[in-house]
């Protein structure tokens, strides 16, 4: 932990202050949140007749949100010692869903000898506490039986008060405040929840904020819990841009703050890494005691997570569009010069950032591309904008910052993320040859050409390259390559013995792990001529063939390791007849898509590559080259173009329910290859607040990946939508509730719900599950 500075002693005086004055802010009770009273009962434990009476605390005891009943049965007695055996559950009687944790707290109990001997907290009566983990718990539903035990020494009957708590929500489309203990307060504006969801706000210690900078003081955090109660979906945004206040501290010098949110950004200043990082989302000023953001500038807080409240020192801010080659690039960092505040690349390519002082430069970073670029600017009047967009370009030796290679299969039409040397391209066919041959990719549209012909360094050879940290929980690397030479067949045996090679350099030293060469080709197939520059009537190929090796060694969760994979192309002898090699489809495992795109929804081939690709850029953090079987157009048999995706639980199991109509839907169709993923495109999803949703063996009862699971995906869905809802079906065994998935708290994962911003992200934890032996679907 960081020694504290002036700012943060004065922020945690502050906090102090407040607090001392909480009791009255919670002197009238909170009626939504976090920890909020949902029922009172005293209960009587008759031990000689073996029951148990339950009263209902009404009146001036009453909980401000009666919400829940009490089940409790006798279940043993032994006279000899005492102990008491009850099995207890908890019903929402109330009108919304509860939080967990749901918790029953033993706040008085008599006879003062009796005592309860397996709480799961606590340490006498009045701390004493039973825990009810879980989903949130549905109207009409109960929870799981607990067992209670208790010891009444004197085997006297004896009276416990009881009362219960649990996160109550607000229910969709209604607004409200809600205070925190520290005098903080989240507002969600009318209509803005589009689902019901948990919303509360608690003091963050600003000493574990990632650095922001000396020259942007922090004068407070906060945490904002925004929790839906839907748990298996790809969830609408807030429609709305929340509000938030914290406490002013005393004597501030300060009246305009850039509110700021941690997110794991990619650095490339020093050690490229990913790095914990602020990214600005709102800007606030005072108001009487209160700090209150006020949406000047940025998206906004659209969700939950810590946010940071920054002076404002009297600058400016830089906004524009980040570009490649013209075109709008999303998910790109931009940094500053000025301060460590980072921006994200919206899916428009634009960003807003805050910079210090006058002349300032922005650095713009692609992560998945290995692009770069930066520009200048001068703030000239305060709190003013300056226009500042970025042209970026591919580099030499892109930095490396994410796990996995970098466009493995090429599809990008380009050798972005690759470092070449040499005569090295892509191409979507190699052919026809004078015998009507015509090579193509082993997997999608493009493939890579490395060749010893011209371009090539000297003459005599090319190279194509690429530094990746190897994912976790990763196996085997796999490549796919083609030898196609004009020495075939009149040079074999010859000084003139073209090779390829696929290498891997790891921290244990240097693999071969594919070879070839005219003289040891393991055989090839004459094809005519290959109307290679300067060769002759007749060429060969080996065909497509796959190497691998094992990099499980260095696939850990917790350390990244980074290797160099290398293709070269080598002529030998002289630098007349050319040596073509083509490479394609470089993966650690592949999963395959099946869509289906319903009549009357927006979905259109093309919008299904497009998800297909991004979805390969996403996860490949994780090794997975996911792959497109075939798109097919589906009429609507009835009421499926807007599927109603009504969420309901089983009570014993408490997974999801299938609706009617998802049932049907998935049975539409299907691949007939069993281990594919079944997407389905419609318009709308209704009765839940979704863009899509996945309907797997996690979350849903009855479930089977191989049968009736799969993907529904809407018309409003984002771009990395399709990579998220994949998430869902292949970290396991969690459920989507979990912190590996929408529960991770990292704004720019990509299992992070509900969205707000860009995701792109897989951590090496999640990797790792994804990866795991028997995950469904990835060999």
């Amino acid at each position: 932990m960081r020694p504290a500075s002036v700012v943060q002693l004065i922020y945690r005086f502050v906090v102090a202050l407040a607090m001392l004055g909480a009791n009255q802010v919670l002197a009238q009770p909170r009626t939504a949140g976090s920890d909020i009273e949902v029922g009172a009962f005293r209960m009587h434990v008759q031990l000689a007749q073996r029951r148990v009476v339950l009263q209902d605390m009404r009146g001036s005891n009453a909980a401000a949100v009666p919400a829940t009943q009490i089940s409790v049965a006798f279940s043993d007695w032994n006279p000899a010692d005492g102990a008491v055996t009850l099995h207890a559950a908890v019903r929402n009687t109330g009108s919304k869903s509860l939080f967990a944790p749901l918790r029953v707290v033993v706040t008085k109990l008599a006879s003062p000898l009796a005592r309860a001997v397996n709480p799961d907290a606590g340490s006498g009566a009045g701390s004493w506490a039973w825990n009810y983990a879980g989903p949130p718990l549905a109207i009409g539903r109960s929870t799981a039986e607990k067992t209670w035990q208790f010891v009444s020494p004197s085997a006297a009957d004896f009276q416990a008060e009881l009362k219960v708590y649990a996160g109550v929500p607000l229910t969709a489309g209604t607004g409200g405040t809600v205070t925190g203990v520290d005098g903080s307060s989240v507002t969600v504006p009318a209509n803005a929840l589009p689902y019901e969801a948990l919303v509360d706000i608690r003091p963050f210690p600003v000493a574990d904020l990632p650095a922001s900078s000396s020259n942007l003081p922090v004068v407070g955090a906060v945490e904002v819990i925004l929790q839906p109660a839907e748990q298996v979906s790809e969830l609408k945004p807030v429609t709305a841009k929340l509000i938030l206040s914290i406490p002013t501290p005393p004597a501030s010098l300060y009246s305009r703050f850039i509110v700021a949110q941690p997110i794991l950004a990619d650095s490339i200043s020093g050690t490229p890494a990913l790095r914990h990082q602020l990214m600005p989302t709102d800007t606030a000023e005072t108001a009487g005691a209160q700090i209150t953001t006020n949406g000047v500038m940025f998206a906004g807080i659209r969700g939950g997570g810590v946010f940071a409240f920054l002076a404002n020192t009297g600058s400016g801010f830089a906004s524009g569009m980040v570009t490649e080659a013209g075109a709008p690039r999303a998910g790109v960092v931009v940094s500053n010069n000025t301060n460590t505040l980072v921006a994200v690349t919206d899916g428009s390519g634009n960003y807003q950032l805050f910079v210090n002082g006058g002349p300032f430069t922005v650095t713009a970073f692609d992560p998945f591309r290995g692009s770069l670029g930066s520009t200048a600017g001068n703030i000239v009047a305060p709190q003013s904008t300056v226009a500042a967009n970025i042209a970026v370009a591919p580099v030499a030796t892109p930095p490396v910052t994410r796990d996995g290679v970098r466009n493995g299969a090429f599809e990008r039409g380009d050798l972005s993320s690759w470092a070449t040397t040499g005569a090295a391209t892509v191409r979507q066919q190699l052919g026809p040859t004078s015998t009507g041959v015509v090579i193509r990719p082993t997997e999608g549209q493009w493939m890579a050409d490395i060749s010893t012909g011209t371009g090539s360094v000297g003459g005599v050879g090319s190279g194509l390259k690429q530094r990746f940290i190897v994912p976790a929980g990763v196996q085997s690397l796999k490549v796919d390559f083609n030898f196609v030479s004009e020495e075939f067949p009149e040079f074999v045996g010859s000084v003139f013995d073209d090779a390829f090679r696929a290498i891997v350099t790891t921290p244990n030293g240097q693999m071969i792990f594919a070879q070839v060469s005219v003289n040891v080709s393991g055989g090839f197939q004459l094809i005519g001529d290959c109307f290679f520059p300067g060769g002759d009537t007749t060429c060969g190929q080996t065909g497509w063939r796959t190497g691998s090796v094992d990099l499980s060694p260095f696939a850990g969760t917790d350390q990244p390791i980074q290797v160099e994979l290398l293709f070269t192309a080598t002529d030998a002898g002289d630098n007349i007849y050319d040596t073509h090699v083509l490479v394609d489809n470089i993966r650690f495992s592949t999963l395959w898509i099946d869509a289906k795109t319903m009549v009357g929804s927006s979905a259109a081939a093309a919008r299904v590559q497009a998800d297909v690709r991004q979805a390969t850029e996403v996860l490949s953090q994780a090794g997975i080259n996911v792959r497109l079987r075939g798109t097919r157009s589906i009429a609507d048999p009835g009421t499926l173009l807007d599927t109603d995706a009504t969420w309901t639980t089983d009570p014993v199991t408490t997974l999801g329910v299938r609706t009617a109509e998802e049932t049907q839907l998935l049975g539409l169709n299907r691949s007939a290859t069993t281990t594919d993923l079944n997407v389905y495109y419609v318009r709308s999803l209704t009765g839940l607040g979704a863009l899509a949703i996945a309907i797997g063996p996690n979350d849903f009862q009855n479930a089977a990946i191989a049968t009736n699971a799969g993907v529904i995906t809407t018309d409003a869905a984002f771009p990395e939508t399709l990579a998220h809802e994949i998430g869902h079906l292949l970290i396991s065994p969690d459920r989507a509730g979990s912190a590996l998935e929408h529960n991770v708290g990292v704004a720019n994962n990509l299992m992070n719900a509900p969205r707000t911003v860009p995701r792109n992200l897989v951590s090496r934890q999640q990797s790792g599950s994804i990866n795991a032996a028997g995950v469904a679907l990835v060999p």
